[in-house]
């Protein structure tokens, strides 16, 4: 594969990449969610120290942190998103479309494409280096 296809492959693979990370987030948005739970404030007669009331604090802090992050992140999946399929579509033929977004909108592995084309692995492999080609010649991929 040349240098300059290798980068194609890598605009490509940014949506994929940022929907890992999204769901790593929403798996740690989860977590401290679960934290926050178990983080109780205890109110008695007698003064005790803020030690539980900045822990609940500290963690609600943390959480809203991470739905900032999630949500900036989803936003920049959304445009990434519509940058690939704009490429993607302007490859006009249907099978060479539905190999690309199987395999960068659907994060779907070469065996999961050549069985719902129909086509043997290979082959596959073959209508890829053609799509990835063809995008070149198109120029809708601002490397």
């Amino acid at each position: 594969m040349t240098d300059e296809n290798r980068e194609k492959v890598l605009w490509l693979s940014r949506y994929r990449k940022l929907g890992k990370r999204v769901d790593q987030k929403c798996e740690e948005l989860s977590q401290w969610r679960s934290r926050s739970e178990k983080v109780t404030s205890s109110f008695s007669d007698g003064p005790k120290g803020g030690e539980e009331g900045n822990r609940l604090e500290e963690t609600v802090e943390r959480i809203i942190a991470i739905e900032e992050e999630l949500n900036r992140e989803i936003d920049e999946m959304v445009d990434i998103r519509k940058e690939i399929q704009a490429a993607i579509s302007s490859l006009e033929d249907c099978t060479l479309e539905a190999l690309m977004e199987m395999r960068y909108l659907g994060g779907r592995s070469w065996e999961e494409i050549a069985v719902a084309l129909s086509y043997n692995y290979r082959w596959i492999l073959r209508l890829h280096k053609k799509a990835i080609g063809k995008l070149a010649t198109l120029g809708h991929i601002n490397l």
